[in-house]
């Protein structure tokens, strides 16, 4: 579903209030033309003193159209705000299921934190596009129609010198506008990328580079890609002082055609003073909300490329599960096969697995290791449902995953990547998201299990203490120790680990190989490391190594 048929789907809905939203900015654009036009017409007129009837109407309907600006802007944010946020909200939920039908598994906890940041972002510049330009812009055009028509009962003339100049205005330079500034944010998106990678490699090696006490290359060239990020915002700012010339060049042009024409029809005894000074107020109402249009334009042509991304978001497509049955995995430890499985990734131009042999018993444990890229976290990634095999049959508790779901499959096999994440929430909430109905007990027990007793017996609140980024700061190691307590909570009977020691000192590791011997007896284990120390004191029934070209086998 693209954007276009999102944002159809959602007005034709709230087609009401869409209606309301319209008209609403067609009055705010109107009434400020119509109210300078009569505030000329007021001036100009009580200086040839006419009836108090005639000044009265003309006082009143100033008063009228002052109140009508105030009302119909007050009307064009609200309606606006309920509107946007209505279509944001559904966006951002089927952004979230798009990621979520193909994130799982498939990337770091990390990186999918920050895919959802980048397109909070994106959604931003998108909210303001359709607050900020969609509404005004139709608004204002209602308004240079309504201020044409008016000139044209006037004189004729004047509609030859306004509609030009309010084409040009309104259309001409805001589509240029628009055009230049989406060049620049294109450069800008894959420059602020380069950047972001530069920062990251920058942190990451901050330790190992701060005691060298040399040249710092890596932080010159992040230096370097930050101050070029200043060149698409000094490109927005000359754009945007381009368009105030032009517009203001070209209105100053109109308003001069418009006062010779005037001069002329008044020579020729065709139009009066009066009538001549509600002319220039009209367009210069009706200027300023074009010249507002023409800014929000070149904002929206720097905010393209997150459309972009934002449509191909929705375009992705999560695993075909049409022949998936409703079969339900049976409970406890469930056998893993593998017959001849052959796998490769839509893109990809070779197999990553190819005749892969697999026959992992219930309650079995087995150690994958090798090398990056051989496949080993997409063997786990499959085993979990995410991919299926290009070739061969992959079987979980003797159903092939070709039938069964990922949230079958989910219910039944527990992961912890090399990631786990602490919401920003209680540590007992943290716990009980592998099952809510955990009593305090449960919760302690578990946290004792795995070492933690001493650390939880510290904590100022127990089990209310806020865990997170911004709240109780903990360590790697025991963050990876709380992620094994929320497994013993749930206690699952197969699980797949992807390298669940990644980070750890010596020490750590230690305690989260011994949790994995002693508390998961009887499971079925997949664990993927690249660690020595776990490779020799994990207690596995079977080895893959992926860097050797050999089948499953039994360590003796």
């Amino acid at each position: 579903m693209t954007l276009g048929a999102v944002t159809r789907e959602r007005f034709r809905a709230r087609r009401w209030e869409v209606w309301g939203y319209l008209g609403t900015s067609f009055m705010a654009y109107l009434s400020p033309a119509v109210l300078f036009g009569l505030s000329a017409y007021l001036i100009s007129k009580a200086a040839l003193k006419p009836g108090i009837l005639t000044l009265g109407v003309v006082i009143g309907s100033v008063r009228f159209f002052a109140l009508a600006r105030g009302a119909s802007q007050y009307g064009e944010r609200m309606w606006g705000h309920s509107l946007t946020l209505d279509l944001a909200a559904k966006i951002r939920t089927l952004l979230f299921d798009r990621l979520a039908a193909v994130v799982p598994y498939r990337v770091r906890p990390g990186v999918f934190g920050e895919v959802l940041a980048s397109l909070n972002g994106d959604m931003t510049q998108l909210e303001n596009l359709a607050a900020r330009l969609v509404g005004p812009a139709t608004g204002v055009g209602l308004a240079s129609l309504v201020a044409l028509i008016i000139a044209g009962a006037v004189s004729p003339a004047f509609v030859a010198v306004l509609l030009p100049s309010l084409l040009i205005i309104g259309a001409v330079v805001p589509f240029g506008a628009y055009r230049l500034a989406r060049t620049g944010a294109q450069g800008k998106s894959a420059l602020r990328a380069e950047a972001y990678d530069t920062s990251l490699a920058a942190a990451a090696t901050f330790q190992s580079r701060y005691f060298l006490r040399r040249a710092d290359p890596l932080l010159d060239q992040l230096k370097s890609k930050t101050l070029r990020l200043l060149h698409p915002l000094q490109r927005q700012a000359g754009i945007q002082t381009w368009l105030g010339f032009v517009n203001g060049f070209i209105e100053a042009v109109a308003l001069a055609a418009t006062l010779w024409i005037g001069a002329d029809l008044m020579a020729a005894h065709r139009l009066d003073a009066v009538e001549l000074a509600v002319i220039p107020f009209l367009i210069l109402a009706i200027v300023e909300g074009l010249t507002a249009v023409g800014l929000e334009a070149a904002t929206a042509g720097s905010g393209a490329p997150a459309v972009t991304r934002l449509e191909r978001t929705l375009e992705l497509q999560g695993r075909d599960c049409s022949q998936c049955s409703q079969v339900s995995l049976p409970p406890g430890a469930l056998p893993i096969d593998c017959d001849d499985v052959a796998f490769h990734y839509p893109d990809a131009e070779r197999e990553i697995l190819h005749a892969f042999e697999l026959h992992l018993g219930a309650g079995q444990r087995l150690l994958v290791i090798g090398p990056t890229g051989s496949g080993k976290s997409t063997l786990a990634a499959m085993v979990l449902g995410a991919w299926t095999p290009t070739v061969g049959v992959l079987r979980v508790g003797g159903v092939p995953t070709t039938e069964l779901s990922e949230e079958t499959i989910a219910a039944s096999i527990a992961y912890l990547s090399s990631e786990p994440y602490l919401f920003g929430a209680s540590l007992a909430a943290n716990l009980r998201l592998a099952r809510a109905s955990a009593s305090d007990a449960e919760l302690i027990d578990a946290l004792c299990r795995v070492g933690l007793g001493p650390w939880f017996e510290g904590l100022p609140d127990g089990l209310a203490t806020m865990m997170g980024s911004e709240n109780r700061m903990v360590s790697q190691g025991e963050k990876q120790r709380l992620a094994l307590a929320r497994l013993l909570v749930l206690n699952p009977r197969n699980l797949v680990l992807d390298e669940p020691t990644a980070g750890l000192d010596a020490e750590n590791e230690q305690i989260v190989v011994d949790i994995l011997n002693e508390q998961f007896v009887g499971a079925t284990i997949i664990v993927i490391t690249h660690s020595e120390a776990f490779m020799e004191n994990f207690h596995a029934d079977h080895v893959r190594n992926f860097g050797e070209p050999v089948t499953t086998h039994a360590i003796g």
